[in-house]
Parts: structure tokens; C-alpha cells; sequence
């Protein structure tokens, strides 16, 4: 496993200008071989058109969609939302799993206990 950390990452990038959409870039190139992973033809719709909301709608839709949208890696314990917190996103899982936990309250009764997850999402889930 080669790991590059963030710092490095950007040091890099500012040494070579010419690569500085490189981020987006790979992440595009991360999500398209996960979807060829998944079985799904990379950077077609197909992806989109497993959530239940785009569900029966024309492929040349949900392809001009999976054009538009942004890819995101999100590292282990970050969170993509807060209870509470307004967003205008949908998010789809394409790889790893993400946990819906309930929002920690200080004063619960069993604090040693840990909380059990709302909800395990896996890839193809959306929310």
C-alpha cells in the first residue's frame, strides 16, 4: 500500500501547475473503475438508475446526470452529514459502507454503552 498524505499531496501539486484539476481527475478515475467493479458500465447511468428515485428513467437522463455529478471519497469515521443540518445533495455508495449513527447526546443514560447505528448503507444505497 502506497500512502501519499494530504500535505504531500498539495506540495506536489503546487510544484506542477499544469496538474492542478488533478484531484478531480482521479477521482473520477477512483469512481469509474468502482462502478466497472460493480458491474455497471463506467460513466454510464446505470449507477444512478439503481437508486429508487431515478428508478425507470431514461438511460440518456441518468447518463447526462452521472456527467454532472461530483465524486467524493470520504476517509473512515468523517461525517457526510449532521442530524439537523440542510443540504441539497443525494448521495449514492459506490464502495465501503457508511453508518447512519444517532446524534450523540452528553447526557444519555447509558453512556458507556455505545449507540446502536440508525442504518448500515452499502454500495447502490443512496440518501
Amino acid at each position: 500500500v502506497l500512502i501519499i498524505n494530504e500535505a504531500s499531496w498539495r506540495r506536489s501539486i503546487m510544484d506542477f501547475p499544469c496538474m492542478q484539476d488533478s484531484d478531480s481527475r482521479i477521482l473520477s478515475n477512483v469512481a469509474l473503475q468502482i462502478e466497472q467493479r460493480l458491474g455497471f458500465q463506467p460513466g454510464s447511468g446505470e449507477i444512478i438508475q439503481r437508486s429508487p428515485l431515478f428508478r425507470g428513467m431514461p438511460s440518456r437522463f441518468t447518463t447526462n446526470l452521472r456527467g454532472r455529478v461530483r465524486n467524493r471519497v470520504v476517509k473512515p469515521g468523517e461525517a457526510l452529514v449532521q442530524a439537523g443540518e440542510e443540504t441539497s445533495c443525494m448521495y449514492i455508495i459506490l464502495d465501503g459502507t457508511i453508518v447512519a449513527e444517532p446524534l450523540h447526546i452528553a447526557s444519555r443514560q447509558n453512556a458507556s454503552k455505545p449507540a446502536e447505528p440508525l442504518a448500515t448503507l452499502v454500495p447502490g444505497d443512496s440518501f
